[in-house]
Parts: structure tokens; sequence; C-alpha cells
């Protein structure tokens, strides 16, 4: 659950590069972002409860 952020986030991401590219989402990086941090949401909040 530690690693996947860490590799998403040395993904270099084409809309950095490019400006233009700011509102698409072509890798799919912030989509599988999102499911991880849901998923360390979820579990930090059973063991919060």
């Amino acid at each position: 659950m530690i690693r996947q952020p860490m590799i998403l986030a040395a993904i270099p991401n084409l809309a950095d590069l490019y400006p233009i590219l700011g509102g698409s989402d072509f890798q799919g990086l912030r989509k599988a972002s999102s499911a991880c941090v849901k998923r360390m949401k979820e579990s930090w909040a059973a063991i919060v409860k």
C-alpha cells in the first residue's frame, strides 16, 4: 500500500512537460493515485475508529 503511490509519484507526467495537456489524464496517473488514496483512507479509517 505504500509502494504503489511511490511508484506513481516517480512516473513522469506528460502534462508537466506539455502544459496544454493539463486537463487530460492520458496516462491514468490521476485515476490511479486517487484509487491509492481511497484505499489508504479506508484502511486508516478502520484504525482510527
